[in-house]
């Protein structure tokens, strides 16, 4: 991939640096917190060239009003974790509360436990979060991603 300038290239290619660029979605970003938080780039913060198009978009299918509503009844009818799987089997994803700083404000950012169930929709993620007792706490409906690589999560 040609990048707009010299310095972005040799920034990007060398890895390592908080400048990164994603070349499935094309997209650069800089990474404030690995993994977790980054702001995407429009503008070389080298040159001040304009960055190309995202191909995010190309990658996702968004889930209508209808079926949103149709997966959060389905889901939202279950009371806890032990019902859900019972319902709808193990989930695809499961994930462990973690905390973690907070770049912006200081602090500790809390996450609950949590899954995903991919295979319930065509066009959706449903991602459910737990309280410590493992009831439900919150129902996400989210894009599909149809990215081969990608895990869902």
């Amino acid at each position: 991939m040609r990048h707009c300038c010299d310095r972005l290239s040799s920034v990007v290619e060398a890895g390592g640096s908080s400048v990164q660029f994603d070349s499935v979605y094309r997209e650069y970003r800089v990474e404030i917190l690995p993994k977790a938080f980054w702001i995407d780039l429009s503008f070389c913060p080298f040159c001040g060239a304009k960055l190309p198009d995202s191909l995010r978009g190309d990658f996702f299918v968004v889930p209508s009003p209808d079926e949103k509503k149709r997966l959060s009844a389905l889901v939202g009818g279950c009371k806890g974790r032990a019902e859900l799987i019972v319902k709808f089997g193990n989930p695809d994803f499961v994930y462990a509360p973690h905390h973690s700083a907070d770049p912006i404000f200081g602090g500790t950012i809390s996450c609950r436990s949590g899954c995903l169930y991919k295979n319930l929709s065509t066009t959706a993620v449903v991602r459910v979060e737990f309280t410590e007792d493992d009831s439900i706490a919150r129902i996400a409906i989210e894009s599909k991603c149809l990215r081969p690589d990608n895990d869902g999560t």
